[in-house]
């Protein structure tokens, strides 16, 4: 089972109830927003509170109007102040306006032994459409004293809403005269109505109503796999009912039901005191197509075993063997389970349970439990994600960590299954795979890295906007285009904003120990990145990930990619297996991030031309890429300007860059950026490869001895004829065309 992370929605005066609530009826299974409140006192009227999903794209510019910002929270609205013994709130569209209305029923008294005679009101409160308004209007349906639990739905016509409502007692104390079962039915103008027609089925059947219906499990494809209940009223039971095994899917009626106690949760030394818990609902909370049930409690005093809610998930049904976790330990009298935040992840809602002489929580809040199969936390400058593994789960779960520059950056780790991706956007595989169609049928496949001596981009344009991920599953880092980060080319730094999941920031290059001082006065940011594993018992790495951004004209050692995958940066040997250095670490090149002009420069074209390559002499060279036929290690491990290098010769058969590929390498290993031409020459017959980074420019110095330095460091002072020397004069013939 995955973590749920609880977030406060907000801090109340005492909880007793909380309910979903879509606020249009065209999109009622996401983003609902959430109805919470208390019961109330003698002196103070309950505010019924609506909090506004800011998951839901409409209600952040609610937020930002009510607020002045985003960021302030849920936005919320007081609907109407009811009064004492408020008890419950559902949720249809009676107007017919396309908007839910609310239905609550009020005045019930102080306790059961003292229920007013004249209350258990029931009204509809209108919602004409404005999220921001309050104080809606209020419509009578009808009233019946004790009243405790309501249900919409249709129960004996099918052609018009009906309400089913049952009074938990009628009269103050009197625990043995049955109550009515009341069905009203909508009149034909709800607007003009002063209230609505109503039946009574049962007149004498039940008595101390606490709950109208029961935690009914789906299992695969019956609907009714099993039934679970909290027992007695406000019990301490937790027990779950099981058909016969040769019972059809779906079966109710003329089933032998098997009864299991799970838990008991009577403190010794209590009796028969009001128990603890107050709801048991069935959801598919972790996505395997078997209904878990989710226990809400609290507890005078508190204690972490009855506080709290606890799921039971189905492990040997048969038998009435459940699996138990603890999902949270705030008192919870009521849980509202929906796709709060996403179309494949269920989160949950709850309100603490505190009513005036009953049991009363320290500190009442409504929370919002949000599943976490993706975990996140700061360690220092770094981000940790936690990831499940993608075969093992059967929900998909995406995280927003980074905006920036106009690009919207989350984690998505999906199951075997499919996931949509528009057209334009873009993902990078870090475990797993993923597929796709375009519009041509051409099928394209990415994994963590291309082939070897291979490219990819990682822009989508699937056919039907849709990606697989087959049987493996995978997880991978999607890039949505957004204008909340501004929109590029950037003539000045000042214009670059970056929005984060926690609130880090971009430190200059220059205070990072790696660089020892170098770039003071350059536009040069590094975001120190972020880690991700595997969130089970193993933590294996997946990757880690930085992020970096230079200003105009700024060019630093990092190696420009836009938004095409190069092959690996790293060396490989001539099947694409990584190689290593001596120490252990991957073999990594010197790469360069040349920049210019922002993004306004020419076209232009660089043709590259095969020359006789001699044998370069000893000396010091102030620009050097060991590559191919040898290997360099920096000596004594010193990264700072002018360190000594030790080249030693390597197996040839080894080498990506062995006898007769240095011209292919050649050809898919030039880059231009910006009015530089960066060119990688492998030497067949020496034991050095020479990077050449300006047409008319070399920048070497002959001195005896080799140490290098890197490719920015100001030394570019010397022309070829002064710095090459006779050895290389005829190294290289490069034509350019501006």
């Amino acid at each position: 089972m995955h973590s749920f992370f609880p977030r406060i929605i907000d801090a109340i005066e005492d909880g007793y109830w909380i309910e979903k609530f879509p606020f249009h009826c065209a999109n009622d299974d996401l983003h609902p927003s959430v109805i919470a409140y208390g019961l109330g006192t003698k002196g103070r009227k309950s505010n019924i509170t609506i909090f506004h999903n800011q998951y839901h794209s409409e209600n952040t510019l609610i937020a930002q109007a009510k607020y002045g910002r985003l960021g302030e929270g849920d936005p919320r609205f007081t609907l109407v102040p009811c009064d004492y013994g408020v008890r419950l709130a559902l949720f249809a569209d009676i107007s017919g306006n396309g908007y839910n209305d609310v239905i609550i029923a009020d005045r019930y008294g102080p306790s059961m032994d003292d229920i007013w005679s004249d209350g258990g009101r029931i009204q509809r409160f209108e919602n004409i459409g404005d999220p921001r308004k309050e104080q809606w209007q209020p419509r009578y349906i009808g009233q019946s004293p004790g009243m405790h639990r309501l249900r919409v739905g249709h129960f004996t016509r099918t052609d018009v809403i009906q309400i089913v409502a049952l009074p938990v007692i009628t009269k103050s104390n009197d625990l043995d005269t049955p109550v009515p079962v009341i069905i009203y039915t909508k009149p034909d103008d709800p607007m003009s109505a002063s209230g609505w027609e109503k039946e009574i089925p049962f007149n004498s059947n039940f008595r101390v109503v606490h709950e109208v219906v029961v935690g009914v499990g789906k299992v695969h494809d019956d609907c009714a796999g099993y039934i679970a209940s909290s027992e007695a009223m406000h019990g301490n039971h937790v027990t779950v009912y099981v058909k016969d095994e040769d019972t059809l899917p779906n079966q109710v009626a003329g089933v032998r039901w098997t009864r299991h106690v799970l838990d008991d949760f009577t403190s010794p030394g209590t009796g028969h005191a009001p128990g603890v818990i107050h709801q048991a609902v069935c959801a598919d909370i972790d996505g395997d197509g078997v209904d878990e049930f989710l226990v809400v409690m609290g507890s005078k005093p508190p204690s972490w075993e009855r506080t709290g809610v606890w799921c039971y998930k189905p492990v040997y049904l048969k038998n009435g063997k459940f699996a138990k976790f603890k999902l949270g330990d705030v008192s919870a009298g009521r849980v509202a389970i929906g796709n709060y935040r996403s179309p494949h992840v269920l989160d949950f809602a709850t309100v603490s349970y505190s009513v005036l002489g009953y049991f009363e929580s320290p500190i009442p809040l409504v929370l919002l439990y949000e599943a976490a199969p993706i975990t996140a936390e700061k360690l220092n400058d770094d981000i940790l994600f936690g990831v499940p593994r993608p075969d093992a789960i059967r929900i998909v779960d995406k995280v927003e960590f980074l905006d920036v520059a106009g690009w919207k950056m989350a984690l998505v780790v999906v199951p075997p299954s499919e996931y949509p991706v528009k057209q334009g956007d873009g993902v990078k595989v870090i475990a797993g795979r993923v597929i796709w169609t375009d519009k041509d049928g051409k099928l394209h496949e990415r994994t963590q890295a291309p082939a070897p001596f291979e490219a990819s981009t990682i822009t989508v344009k699937a056919e039907d906007d849709t990606i697989s991920t087959r049987n493996e599953g995978g997880v991978f880092v999607l890039f949505e285009k957004s204008t909340t980060s501004g929109q590029p080319p950037f003539a000045d730094m000042n214009q670059l904003s970056a929005h984060n999941l926690f609130p880090l920031r971009f430190p200059s290059a220059k205070i990072l120990p790696v660089f020892n001082g170098r770039f003071k006065g350059d536009e040069f940011y590094n975001l120190v990145g972020f880690y991700v594993c595997y969130g089970d018992d193993s933590d294996e790495p997946i990757c880690h990930i930085q992020l970096w951004t230079a200003g105009v004209n700024v060019s630093e050692l990092i190696f420009k990619r836009g938004d095409t995958r190069t092959w690996p940066l790293w060396r490989t040997s001539a099947d694409g297996m990584l190689l290593f250095r001596d120490n252990g670490t991957v073999d990594y090149p010197w790469h360069a991030w040349i920049a210019g002009n922002a993004f306004e420069f020419p076209l232009f074209i660089s043709l590259a031309k095969e020359a006789n390559i001699g044998v370069p002499e000893l000396g010091t060279y102030r620009l050097i890429n060991a590559k191919a036929e040898a290997t360099a290690t920096v000596e004594g491990g010193d990264s700072t300007d002018g360190a000594s290098l030790t080249v030693s010769r390597s197996n040839l058969a080894d080498q990506t860059f062995g006898s007769g590929t240095w011209r292919r390498s050649l050809d898919e290993l030039v880059h231009i950026y910006t009015k530089l031409c960066e060119y990688l020459v492998a030497s067949l017959e020496s034991t050095l490869t020479l990077l050449v980074s300006k047409p008319a420019e070399c920048i070497v110095e002959h001195a005896g001895g080799i140490s290098c330095a890197d490719e920015t460091n100001g030394a570019q002072d010397t022309l070829v004829d002064k710095a090459l020397g006779k050895a290389f004069s005829d190294l290289l013939e490069l034509e350019t065309n501006f």
